[in-house]
């Protein structure tokens, strides 16, 4: 009788964890990041890889100098720029970003991203994408929305913690940034 009744509970608890995964499964966002990237690209930047706001924030997705310093302290491989073999007779476009990997690669020329690389899309693109995704999953962990996410890129994270993660109290700017970008992601479905 004793393991009957411990067999039925092993079953409900199991029952009961399989019941919250499917929750917890359920409530995820899923976020096409391409889209997501072209639309803060069209908004911060109107496409323009040279734009350089007033704050210092540099290129497509207007990183600032402060993430490229994360990035940098936070990637586990080393990114390098690969040259071409005839680099003078070859366009910027032959280069290609690639990283060291501790399980293999080629590794040609070791820097850490430097500012002037936020000026080059590839680049800027890369550190902007990761800082959206590390905003995403280690910032906003258990805070997660998309508006949010949104919010914390524009109007900073630690602001966003200071109020409690109420989006409906950042300042305008950030508030329109958001209504912006979420309307060209929604749009580009």
């Amino acid at each position: 009788m004793k393991l009957m009744i411990a067999l039925f509970i092993i079953i409900a608890l199991l029952l009961l964890f399989a019941i919250a995964m499917q929750e917890v499964e359920g409530s995820e966002v899923e976020i096409d990041w391409d889209r997501l990237v072209a639309a803060v690209i069209q908004v911060e930047s109107g496409g323009n890889p040279n734009a350089v706001s007033h704050c210092g924030a540099i290129g497509l997705m207007q990183v600032t100098p402060i993430v490229l310093t994360e990035f940098n302290m936070c990637m586990e491989s080393v990114y390098y720029i690969k040259l071409p073999y005839n680099f003078y007779a070859s366009h910027m476009t032959n280069w290609y970003l690639g990283y060291y990997a501790r399980n293999g690669g080629v590794k040609d020329i070791n820097l850490p991203m430097q500012k002037y690389h936020l000026s080059m899309s590839v680049y800027n693109k890369l550190v902007g994408t990761w800082y959206l995704k590390r905003l995403k999953n280690h910032y906003l962990e258990g805070q997660f929305t998309i508006e949010r996410l949104l919010h914390a890129w524009n109007g900073g994270i630690t602001r966003l913690r200071k109020l409690n993660y109420d989006c409906s109290k950042m300042p305008k700017e950030s508030r329109d940034f958001c209504e912006k970008v979420l309307r060209i992601y929604k749009k580009a479905r």
